[in-house]
């Protein structure tokens, strides 16, 4: 108490000291300390607090005036707190002056104050009863409500543990997609290469083919008299003939079923099937520090930008050679950005990549849509798709 009040008397908080003024005040009048009790009191009672507060001041001063012998100050003060509402207050009280009434030799006064202190003893045991019951209605409440918090908890755990499950079933579900979406990404970019590889081999025959037949021709017609040579000749050209028909069949299946991977390629997004490239990393990684370091701009060079185009040429199934097919007058520049719009880099992004704004980007965008004489409404990447 004496480390509380240090505490409180470097603060202006005047509940705070009246409740320690009258604490001080109980405790040392407990104590027998009568003097240090008094003025404890005194200074609790100096406080304009409620009534029935500064009544207990009153009863520890009745208290400490009787056990001190000052009669007349503890029957004032004692008096005073039979004025209480509190029956505690209104006993004790009694309790002193029947006391005080037996210290100065008054039998009959001591009596009537004794009798009123076992009236409100008893009405304070009547007043405990409500209290036992209401305790007991709060133990007998409380029990039930942990039971009931026992069986919610239990449905909270089963249903935290099947959320749990299905999120790990999502989860898990998303990984096999992704997996086997990128399976398929790497099945598809494998028959391209393949694909590409026997085209060009057998185009190399087709042609090899023709030359042998040309010179076998020139022989043919150069013979002019050996017969059975001649002969001969004409059934090697009708072998190789054969041969370059079935070669010429097989080139074209193999290039239907380029076009199908072509047909199937374009429904995937170029920038998945290149993403894991040293030069789609390089692009990345350009976006990033440009970004983070706008003061120092790192840019490609002309060998990573032809790269990139070949890259692109190559798992897109000749996209850049169509596009210059099909666009003659575009720039190398206009090459370059329309394969970063076709590996869905945003023109954030973009802007980043070449070191410039946004609205660089986009004036760009509109030059290139007007060189190739498009639909207005169309968007780039919509014309990029239908090359």
């Amino acid at each position: 108490m004496k480390r509380a009040l240090k505490l409180a008397e470097n603060f202006e908080n005047r509940y705070n000291k009246d409740i320690i003024y009258r604490s001080l005040g109980y405790l040392f009048e407990y104590q027998g300390k009568l003097q240090d009790a008094i003025f404890w009191a005194n200074k609790g009672i100096g406080f304009d607090g409620d009534t029935l507060q500064r009544q207990g001041c009153y009863l520890v001063l009745g208290s400490a005036y009787a056990q001190s012998g000052q009669y007349d100050s503890a029957r004032i003060y004692l008096n005073r707190c039979l004025y209480s509402e509190n029956y505690y207050t209104i006993a004790n009280a009694y309790m002193r002056l029947s006391e005080v009434a037996k210290a100065l030799g008054d039998s009959d006064e001591a009596l009537e104050y004794e009798l009123k202190y076992v009236a409100y003893k008893d009405s304070i045991k009547l007043l405990e009863r409500p209290v036992q019951l209401v305790s007991l209605f709060k133990d007998i409440t409380y029990s039930q409500s942990l039971e009931h918090y026992k069986s919610y908890l239990i449905l909270l755990r089963f249903a935290l543990i099947v959320i749990l499950l299905l999120l790990l079933f999502f989860v898990v579900s998303l990984l096999l997609k992704w997996k086997k979406k990128n399976e398929r990404v790497v099945e598809l970019v494998g028959n391209t290469k393949s694909l590409l590889c026997n085209i060009k081999d057998l185009e190399k025959e087709l042609v090899e083919k023709e030359e042998q037949i040309k010179k076998m021709n020139w022989n043919y017609q150069n013979l002019e008299y050996d017969m059975q040579q001649k002969c001969q000749l004409e059934s090697c050209m009708k072998e190789l003939l054969e041969q370059q028909r079935e070669m010429q069949n097989e080139l074209n299946i193999q290039l239907q079923k380029k076009d199908l991977e072509v047909v199937r390629l374009r429904t995937l997004n170029l920038r998945s099937l290149l993403s894991s490239t040293p030069v789609c990393i390089k692009l990345c990684e350009i976006c990033k520090s440009n970004k983070n370091s706008p003061d120092k701009i790192e840019k490609m060079t002309s060998e990573e930008w032809e790269i990139l185009i070949n890259e692109v040429d190559q798992v897109s199934m000749g996209f850049v050679r169509r596009l210059k097919k099909k666009y003659e007058w575009l720039l190398e520049d206009d090459l370059h950005f329309c394969c970063l719009v076709k590996l869905d880099f945003k023109y954030s992004e973009i802007a980043y990549i070449w070191g410039c704004t946004s609205v660089n980007v986009h004036k760009r965008s509109k030059s290139l849509l007007g060189k190739m004489k498009v639909n207005k409404g169309v968007k780039l990447i919509e014309a990029l798709n239908d090359v």
